[in-house]
């Protein structure tokens, strides 16, 4: 897949972000962490430097993606053990 160059604006700032995917797609993922970012500088009340807002949306988004992992994991245990049971009872039927 090409490299895609996408210009971008995240909490005010502008970047041009390169990487494999549609234009659509780094646009897509830009204003998730700019609605990140916003949503928590929102909450702080008080003005907050960027790098601090940074900081605290990149620590919510592992957050976010290590609860998905944990999820995923369970998910797949899950379905190894439903599958063996499935494989049990069909060596089982006549």
């Amino acid at each position: 897949m090409a490299e895609t160059e996408t210009r971008v604006e995240i909490f005010g700032n502008a970047y041009t972000l390169k990487g494999e995917g549609d234009d659509a797609y780094l646009k897509e993922l830009a204003g998730y962490v700019d609605q990140q970012m916003r949503t928590l500088a929102a909450g702080m009340g008080t003005p907050a430097a960027p790098l601090k807002v940074a900081i605290l949306a990149a620590v919510h988004m592992a957050d976010e993606l290590h609860q998905l992992r944990k999820r995923v994991e369970a998910l797949e245990r899950l379905l190894e053990e439903t599958a063996k049971e499935l494989a049990g009872a069909l060596e089982q039927a006549p």
